[in-house]
């Protein structure tokens, strides 16, 4: 069975991106998982080793770039993927996390603080300072024991940009 991982964030060293593509070459060659990667996002800065490393790899049929996406496009990648990957060593809130859990997709996320903050224990976690080969292990571990199960996000209570700002203007008005 093929395997669709799907990564959303500007294009940036921050949101290790290269982390996770280069473990990602391991899972395909040592591993030989059946898998593709859809990257979707804005170029940010420094990028240019990302795209070179996604355009020049012998894999081009198993990993792509997708930039200038629209929300209905966006919604439609995580319709159709079965796990996202967040990378980023650093994050303000972690918004793709919780696309995914209102698409019901998987979540394998870097162990840091606003991750633990927005994912609780509903994603599979792997170590901050994961190397490429440390990646694609836990990566394939997650394959071999959790990609068949089924996310269960009932008890995550998600709130819209409306009732926060209800509950903001309700707090400044008392």
């Amino acid at each position: 069975t093929k395997i669709k991982f799907l990564m959303v964030g500007t294009l940036e060293p921050r949101k290790g991106h290269m982390n996770v593509l280069k473990a990602f070459k391991i899972l395909i060659t040592k591993y030989k998982v059946n898998a593709t990667l859809d990257i979707v996002g804005n170029l940010g800065w420094d990028y240019d080793n990302i795209l070179n490393f996604i355009f020049k790899n012998k894999h081009t049929d198993k990993i792509y770039f997708h930039d200038s996406v629209d929300d209905i496009r966006l919604e439609q990648f995580y319709s159709q993927s079965d796990a996202l990957i967040a990378g980023s060593y650093d994050e303000g809130f972690g918004l793709p996390i919780v696309e995914a859990f209102y698409n019901d997709i998987k979540v394998i996320a870097r162990d840091i603080e606003v991750f633990r903050e927005v994912g609780q224990n509903k994603v599979f976690y792997f170590p901050k300072n994961s190397t490429p080969q440390q990646l694609a292990a836990y990566i394939n571990k997650w394959i071999n024991n959790n990609s068949q199960s089924l996310p269960k996000y009932e008890k995550m209570n998600f709130t819209t940009w409306e009732n926060t700002s209800d509950e903001i203007l309700k707090r400044i008005s008392n």
